[in-house]
């Protein structure tokens, strides 16, 4: 069950950096990041259709991604890390318990990304990497 904080669901309260001109955040939206098949023009994007893309950003050098020959895998690594590529989505929050649910080797979690962004959700992996190739930043 979600956690709820003065009237909201926990994970669900977007902010945005100064300057922001896109739709106004509500309760029941949150930022994601998405660096594989949920980004535009792959198999995955059908469940942000009618979502809102902010734009492309970088995570800042906290993480790592690997890949396998069907979808890549963020982990974080604050030593040995490097900036991954990818986009900021707005997203509803039905829209969310959908890919929770399709997401089932990864947890959603907060992560760190450059141009100001805050409370920016990404799925990260937690299964073994050590058989996976490193994909240095950007996937494919």
């Amino acid at each position: 069950m979600a956690a709820w904080r003065n009237g909201l669901r926990a994970g669900f309260k977007s902010r945005y950096p100064k300057g922001y001109v896109g739709s106004s955040p509500t309760a029941a939206t949150m930022l994601l990041f998405v660096y594989g098949t949920l980004k535009e023009g792959y198999h995955n994007n059908h469940y942000l259709e009618d979502q809102t893309l902010i734009g492309e950003v970088e995570t800042k050098p906290y993480y790592r991604l690997f890949c396998n020959d069907t979808f890549p895998m963020m982990i974080r690594d604050r030593r040995n890390g490097y900036s991954v590529r990818g986009e900021i989505w707005e997203v509803d929050e039905e829209i969310i318990d959908e890919i929770d649910r399709h997401e089932v080797l990864y947890n959603r979690e907060i992560i760190s990304v450059n141009k100001g962004y805050k409370n920016v959700y990404a799925y990260l992996y937690q299964e073994n990497v050590y058989d996976c190739m490193e994909c240095y930043g950007e996937w494919p």
